[in-house]
């Protein structure tokens, strides 16, 4: 009876552990989601420029930027706000700017 409970909790903990350890590797791409950028085959639908103001008229200061090209990655500079304008710089099939 101990031996069965035994390797019970061994397969308990062995399945805990690779769930933990999947999660470490799977990628979130949360600042192309921040960014309001939808993606299709892990890669979004075109390149966009956000330029981010602090208060909600836009024309006070600006207070960051967020850049996301074709391929999904991004930079980022300053801080970010809920105030934003986002400008389309390329349309991307593939993950390749067209």
């Amino acid at each position: 009876m101990s031996l069965f409970s035994s390797k019970k909790s061994l397969t308990l903990k062995a399945a805990f552990l690779l769930l933990a350890i999947s999660g470490v590797f799977y990628s979130t791409g949360s600042a192309a989601r921040s960014a309001g950028v939808t993606t299709t085959n892990s890669c979004p639908t075109y390149s966009t420029y956000s330029t981010y103001y602090d208060d909600a008229s836009m024309s006070g200061e600006e207070v960051g930027t967020l850049y996301v090209n074709c391929a999904g990655r991004s930079w980022k500079t300053g801080r970010i706000t809920p105030y934003r304008t986002i400008d389309v710089i390329d349309y991307c099939i593939n993950c390749l700017p067209q």
